[in-house]
């Protein structure tokens, strides 16, 4: 007796349940058959390649970047809540946010330390402030 052939993505231990002869094995339990479905639903995602580098600098977003992109809505719902929380007003502020133009050179200089540049050119202003006093 022949029986009918099986599709090729189904695994060895099952038949098409669409079979109805006696001959014809089936998956031995309800959870082998979950397990083949989550099995065709897995996808091993490829490596992808970071969006910052060391130095903490965003490279070029490249159009694979935007078809891996997730929808904000997508994330868990404890995960949009604290992104959007965000960082809430000082208790005390300490400092007044300003904008300021300086010259490439000061900036070159002050970030090629390492990071906390504008800690630094504070720093050298407030000194620059008690020397002048």
């Amino acid at each position: 007796m022949s029986l009918r052939r099986k599709p090729e993505s189904m695994p060895a231990d099952c038949m098409d349940p669409r079979d109805s002869r006696s001959e014809v094995v089936f998956c031995s339990d309800m959870f082998s058959r979950m397990i083949w479905a989550r099995q065709q639903e897995t996808v091993i995602p490829r490596k992808r390649k970071p969006l910052t580098n060391k130095a903490g600098e965003v490279r070029e977003i490249t159009e694979e970047d935007f078809r891996n992109f997730k929808p904000f809505s997508s994330l868990p719902v404890g995960l949009q809540a604290k992104l959007l929380r965000g960082r809430g007003k000082q208790v005390a502020p300490t400092k007044q946010a300003v904008s300021l133009r300086l010259s490439p050179e000061v900036v070159a200089f002050f970030k090629a330390k390492s990071k906390g540049w504008q800690t630094r050119i504070d720093d050298a202003l407030k000194a620059f402030v008690e020397v002048a006093k």
